[in-house]
């Protein structure tokens, strides 16, 4: 089946003046049925991790991140050619909000 057979995408483009997407939806391979009637570019974000795994795999790379973050934003004190935190005087430091 082709794409051009199914309803439009329809979703309201602000660029347009809410006009709807023209753009064909989105095809199961394995069907060949539309898969939720959106485009590939109005077909909704990600619904994220289902499985527990998948779950696990998300948080551990957050995790990841965060650490990654922290060090790039609070230097260590015992690193040569690093001030002392004494004698930065009304310095202060901006940590991302949750730290």
């Amino acid at each position: 089946m082709l794409a051009r057979s199914f309803e439009r995408c329809g979703a309201r483009a602000r660029s347009r003046g809410g006009q709807p997407c023209q753009a064909p939806p989105v095809l199961n391979p394995e069907t060949g049925a539309p898969r939720n009637g959106r485009c590939k570019l109005h077909g909704g974000r990600s619904t994220g991790p289902r499985t527990a795994e998948g779950r696990r795999r998300i948080a551990e790379a957050q995790r990841m991140r965060w650490e990654n973050r922290r060090a790039r934003l609070i230097p260590t004190l015992d690193m040569p050619g690093q001030p002392d935190s004494s004698t930065q005087v009304g310095v202060a430091m901006r940590l991302p909000q949750g730290v």
